[in-house]
């Protein structure tokens, strides 16, 4: 089953599109992003290790304060639990394919799979990411397109191929030049807070003093903190965020565009209009004739 991403999220800023079920413990994601805000997928962390892949055109994949650049045929590999956000650099079409993985798939909690393997990869915080060779990630393109075909035994030729990308990703790890600075994680999880604060609250008005006192620290603090993390202001994740529940609720409702406008924060529809149009250089209606009209690969 492939899923049309649009990266709902819960209080916790983690994504509640990820359809990972215990009897196939994986989602496949299509992600045209032109369907998103400006183009980009904005930050968001989940337990799950994802795996993505360039199919057309050019993005650049932040994983923490590290950007990433992948061009077609390029993979990636984003650790559990690690903030993350892409974005669209080339001009035209950029698509690409994403798997967000359960740790179970690749054995049961318990098993010498997890104990030896699968556990001690993703609870690395010295890992947060992993660039993929052109050939291990072909890997994650045969997992996709079984999906999206579903012939008979597609579930197990896409757990063989993205076993094959894990078993590249351990072998590799213990050379990896990459780190991620122990020394910054309290102050990772400081981030993840307010980013859950916005979430939670995304549809009310939200003030920099909200977000200082939700993390006991002052307003000059919350936005150097934003800063130094992901280069952006509290007020620009909060409106990204309201565009993508806007653009949920335009492909999945039959509201009015003032109800979503008022349902996702905006208190002024025309205001919402004007953003909208802005990020997506096409009005609300059109996009929702868009998204309802067109299926994934």
């Amino acid at each position: 089953m492939i899923i049309e991403c649009s990266v709902e999220k819960n209080a916790q800023n983690k994504q509640l599109n990820v359809m990972v079920e215990d009897s196939f413990p994986l989602a496949a994601y299509y992600n045209d992003m032109e369907h998103f805000a400006a183009r980009q997928i904005p930050w968001h962390f989940h337990d799950e290790m994802e795996m993505i892949y360039v199919k057309d055109g050019e993005l650049d994949a932040y994983a923490g304060q590290t950007c990433i650049h992948l061009c077609p045929g390029d993979g990636l590999f984003i650790n559990g639990g690690v903030l993350h956000q892409v974005i669209q650099t080339s001009k035209d079409t950029c698509i690409a394919f994403s798997f967000v993985i359960s740790k179970n798939l690749f054995g049961a909690e318990g098993s010498v799979y997890d104990k030896r393997y699968i556990t001690p990869l993703i609870t690395n915080h010295n890992l947060p990411y992993m660039v993929l060779g052109k050939e291990t990630a072909s890997c994650i393109e045969s997992a996709y397109m079984a999906c999206h075909e579903e012939s008979f035994g597609y579930e197990i030729i896409a757990r063989e191929q993205l076993m094959k990308v894990c078993l590249t990703i351990l072998k590799e790890a213990n050379i990896s030049t990459l780190s991620y600075s122990k020394s910054r994680y309290p102050e990772d999880e400081r981030i993840k807070q307010m980013m859950n604060y916005l979430k939670t609250h995304y549809d009310e008005p939200i003030t920099l003093q909200d977000l200082a006192h939700h993390v006991n620290i002052s307003e000059r603090e919350v936005q150097r903190c934003f800063k130094r993390n992901i280069k952006e202001t509290p007020m620009q994740i909060l409106m990204k965020y309201r565009l993508m529940k806007a653009c949920e609720l335009l492909g999945t409702t039959t509201f009015n565009v003032t109800d979503i406008a008022a349902q996702c924060g905006f208190m002024d529809a025309s205001y919402f209009a004007k953003i909208f149009k802005r990020m997506f250089h096409m009005t609300a209606l059109a996009y929702r004739k868009m998204m309802q009209g067109k299926e994934p690969m």
